[in-house]
């Protein structure tokens, strides 16, 4: 990319490349195998959208999420090494770090309804990489609320799932109320 940029633009051009690599775990979308086959890894029990993995989802135990903390350091490592300049810690459109966000209905120390404990994971794995990676910068991309999950009618029209209103979990919305944003974010 770096020679790329220098062909096109001059080799005194490197002052504007500002490189990033986006880390993130894909959680309940996982295909780490196949692309047509899901592994999901949840951070917690949804009714509507396990449905859709009839081999169920298992769900990630306190212990595996510290774990990962530590991959995410490794890969900010790697992704350092390459030459990037900051990474971009994924919390959007459903992968772990954002349904971690919202896991209000998860026990333990990454759930809950105090939002310190559902941010707990996204904390420790910043924490982490400023710690190993000092002059790393480090972003991240966030959904800041999400919806209650749709499917589609026999005409093909997307609705809200009727199961939905079940689910106690999702960032930026309070229980019970879809429209409103969650305090304190």
């Amino acid at each position: 990319l770096i020679s790329a940029h220098r062909e096109k633009f001059g080799s005194n051009a490197d002052g504007d490349v500002f490189l990033g690599l986006q880390l993130t775990h894909s959680g309940r979308w996982s295909r780490p195998n196949l692309f047509d086959r899901p592994e999901p890894l949840a951070a917690v029990h949804n009714p509507v959208l396990d449905r859709r993995v009839p081999a169920g989802v298992p769900v990630l135990s306190d212990e595996d999420l510290d774990r990962l903390v530590e991959d995410f350091v490794a890969a900010a490592r790697l992704a350092a090494s390459a030459g990037y300049q900051f990474i971009d810690v994924k919390a959007c459109h459903g992968y772990l770090g954002h349904e971690l966000l919202g896991a209000r209905a998860r026990q333990g120390r990454y759930g809950g309804p105090a939002l310190e404990n559902r941010m707990r994971f996204m904390r420790n794995v910043i924490d982490a990489v400023r710690a190993a990676l000092p002059g790393l910068l480090i972003a991240v991309r966030v959904s800041v609320f999400d919806l209650v999950p749709y499917r589609k009618r026999e005409d093909g029209i997307g609705e809200p799932d009727p199961d939905a209103a079940a689910v106690n979990h999702g960032f930026g919305l309070t229980h019970g109320d879809q429209a409103s944003i969650e305090d304190g974010v």
